[in-house]
């Protein structure tokens, strides 16, 4: 008893002698708090969120053909559908509010929630989608082929938006409306007959038109090909479309369909279509090329129907009709765009003949050869040419492996990377991941090689200049060839070299390069590095590989190894040809893991 009156005290005194909350406690409307509020400061929270829905996207589709061109897009408040504030408000001071002490008391607990309620302006509706009727079947009077002969259509019904399903679409996807950015509508309008059309007279007059300059055909000439289009070719294909004029007699004219018109050319001429093909770059005698890239030829233009309709109500006889070209996109234009058009870079290395690494680097050579790397990137040998296995054309060859000389598939590639390395030594470019050799071999040049292995050690060389690079591998019988072209941005010269000991047994060789640059700017000196060691030795003397005995701690020679200064081809292209080596043992070097 005590319990029950405290609640009705508490009901007087919260909402009668207090003159509280009006709105429910915790009530929301449109995820919008407006629990314990007077109802101004609902009204107040209610025009807040109808400017907000105002502006939500609206679809409206004519369901005619579902194209792009039968839809409206508004926004709510341009084809008149708004939040009605009113009757929004009073049914939130009508939602669960505390008429009486147990309404009170309960609404402590429960989260009340109120609707917004919508309106539709009609005539702002109508003039919003009036757009769709234009373009609804039954707008314009058509054309029938009745035995073979073009006549007028009996004056078919216009369409227009039927608005009360129209209203109740937009209305109903209103109140269900999301929160967030993503909320839209989108409906589609059903279409009714109304009365009125296009006076069919008009259509009659061209229809009469139509018959006779269709009567004796056309001959149609493609690419040097020739073919009558009779009427029974034509006449399916005519259509009447709307114009505009100063004249109010005259608002229809004769049009031919162009999607038919174009089957029915293909089909007399598709002889005429040619596949085009894409450019490739080829390399003589030092000179780069381009082969190919010829465009795509279709028939047949695409005003070709409104040609064919011209030349029929001049009265001509023949009617010529161009096929199209599509350049491909890798045509010739594209690649005349690359800049491939001169050496800038080469390099020659040489090999003992008939050993087992040679046709290692015979098949690298040519899975790499054509290979473009546009401006601004960077080639990976690894990433391009993936692991060298039996079923990719490699065989079994020497690496190093672990600091010590070993076999593995692959075996030789290394030569390979050190042409390419020193061809973009000289030819300016830059690298990125690069390692050399962990023991020299003289048949390179002394602290300028590279070596690979998979997946790393990487070979890996950027293209910083504003034109694209056109790798061109070439071998002999006993030497490799990695020539560079492109537009010269920059030639490279080893400009010094320097030694320092690292740890007891291991060398590091820097090598400088000063880049020139053609369009005068100051050169830039950069330099390449690479570590030696002795063969099963590691940097701090201790062995490389488990052997029954550790070797002798290594001491460094006096002297360095003998450095290959490179030769070059006249200016501004630097070709280097590393000298022959003496035969050597029947191994190539690469980094373990083996290459």
């Amino acid at each position: 008893m005590l319990l029950a009156l405290a609640v009705v005290v508490g009901w007087l005194v919260d909402g009668v002698l207090l003159g509280g909350s009006e709105s429910a406690r915790n009530l929301t409307l449109d995820d919008v708090p407006v629990g314990g509020l007077t109802e101004s400061e609902v009204e107040t929270a209610v025009l807040g969120i109808a400017a907000r829905r105002a502006e939500t996207p609206v679809t409206v589709r004519s369901g005619t053909d579902g194209s792009d061109a039968d839809e409206v897009v508004t926004t709510a408040a341009d084809i008149g559908l708004t939040v009605d504030v009113e009757a929004t408000v009073d049914d939130a001071m009508d939602a669960g509010g505390g008429a009486n002490p147990v309404d009170w008391l309960l609404g402590f607990w429960r989260d009340p929630s109120a609707e917004l309620s919508w309106t539709l302006d009609r005539d702002r509706a109508a003039a919003a989608v009036a757009s769709l009727a234009d373009s609804a079947p039954g707008s314009v009077a058509l054309l029938e082929l009745r035995d073979g002969v073009l006549v007028a259509a009996p004056d078919g019904p216009v369409l227009a938006v039927d608005l009360d399903r129209l209203e109740d679409d937009l209305l109903e996807q209103a109140a269900a409306l999301p929160q967030g950015p993503e909320a839209a509508i989108d409906v589609t309008a059903a279409m009714v007959p109304v009365e009125g059309g296009t006076d069919p007279g008009e259509a009659g007059d061209l229809a009469e038109v139509a018959n006779a300059v269709t009567e004796a055909g056309i001959t149609a000439v493609v690419d040097g090909a020739e073919s009558l289009l009779d009427k029974d070719d034509l006449r399916p294909l005519v259509r009447l479309v709307e114009v505009e004029s100063d004249d109010p007699e005259t608002t229809l004219a004769l049009a031919l369909d162009p999607v038919g018109g174009e089957e029915l050319l293909r089909e007399r001429f598709g002889a005429a279509e040619r596949e085009g093909t894409d450019a490739t770059f080829v390399v003589a005698f030092g000179l780069v090329g381009i082969e190919g890239g010829d465009p795509d030829v279709r028939c047949c233009d695409p005003a070709a129907a409104e040609t064919i309709l011209d030349a029929l109500l001049d009265g001509e006889e023949r009617v010529d009709i161009p096929l199209v070209q599509t350049p491909r996109p890798q045509g010739r234009e594209w690649a005349e765009s690359l800049g491939i058009t001169e050496l800038v870079g080469s390099f020659t290395t040489r090999f003992t003949p008939g050993q087992a690494r040679v046709r290692n680097i015979e098949r690298i050579s040519e899975l790499t050869r054509g290979v473009i790397i546009p401006a601004g990137e960077t080639f990976s040998v690894n990433e391009f040419v993936g692991r060298r296995t039996a079923e990719n054309g490699f065989v079994s060859a020497g690496v190093i492996e672990s600091g010590v000389f070993s076999e593995s598939v692959g075996g030789g590639i290394s030569q390979y990377a050190t042409t390419l390395f020193n061809a973009a030594f000289f030819g300016g470019l830059d690298f990125g991941e690069y390692q050399s050799h962990s023991i020299y071999i003289d048949r390179y040049p002394y602290g300028r090689e590279a070596t690979l292995s998979y997946p790393s050690p990487d070979l890996q060389i950027r293209n910083t200049t504003p034109y694209a690079v056109l790798l061109w591998p070439t071998t002999t019988a006993n030497s490799i060839t990695v020539e560079l072209f492109s537009t010269r941005y920059a030639t490279g010269e080893q400009t010094g070299q320097s030694e320092e000991q690292v740890g007891v047994a291991c060398t590091r060789v820097t090598t400088q390069r000063t880049r020139t640059f053609v369009d005068g700017r100051a050169p830039v000196v950069d330099s390449v590095r690479a570590l030696y060691r002795p063969e099963g030795v590691r940097c701090d003397g201790s062995p490389s590989v488990a052997t029954a005995a550790p070797p002798p701690i290594f001491i460094p020679p006096t002297t360095p190894p003998p450095t290959t200064t490179p030769t070059t081809t006249a200016p501004p292209v630097t070709t280097t040809t590393a000298p022959p080596p003496p035969p050597p043992p029947d191994t190539t070097p690469s980094t373990a893991p083996p290459a």
